[in-house]
């Protein structure tokens, strides 16, 4: 048995079977591949009604979610990237601004690492001052006394992050 199509004003219906007639498998390439496989949107039309394709909303919104996944990771790369540069570039503006440049390689200089204090500092964002705060934890200084070979220390661990790359 074999497909039958209907053409009627304003409806078309395909009749359930067990093949499609060479005609329609034609016509059906024939759209597919023409003008650059891009299809035109009443011939998409066309073939949903068919109940050959999807309907063009469809593929619009499928596309849109395949291109949120991608812009997810993007995402994700561009931010690790931006907290470890941010990071570095705030360590740095502490260094210039309350360490600043000593001959004394015994004399200690406390710093103040409170956000109070980092909120006037021009590269502070509050995701960088709590990963800069984790990074005084994990190089073993006291949040509470800091001192400028806690601020070499996690300059330093900054240098050795593994940034994540971009496939």
């Amino acid at each position: 048995m074999a497909r039958q199509l209907i053409l009627s004003p304003g409806r078309v219906q395909l009749q359930q079977s067990v093949e499609i007639p060479k005609c329609l498998q034609l016509h059906i390439a024939f759209l597919q591949f023409s003008s650059t496989v891009v299809y035109k949107h009443e011939d998409l039309r066309f073939l949903n009604k068919l109940g050959v394709c999807m309907s063009p909303d469809s593929i619009v919104e499928l596309q849109r979610r395949m291109g949120e996944n991608c812009e997810s990771k993007l995402i994700h790369w561009k931010n690790e990237i931006e907290k470890v540069k941010g990071a570095s570039l705030l360590l740095n503006e502490v260094k210039e601004k309350q360490v600043g440049v000593h001959d004394d390689d015994e004399m200690r200089v406390d710093i103040d690492f409170r956000e109070q204090t980092m909120k006037s500092y021009k590269f502070f964002a509050p995701s960088i001052f709590t990963y800069c705060q984790e990074l005084f934890a994990i190089t073993g200084g006291n949040l509470n006394a800091l001192t400028d070979l806690d601020l070499a220390a996690a300059t330093n661990q900054l240098t050795t992050v593994k940034l994540p790359y971009y496939r």
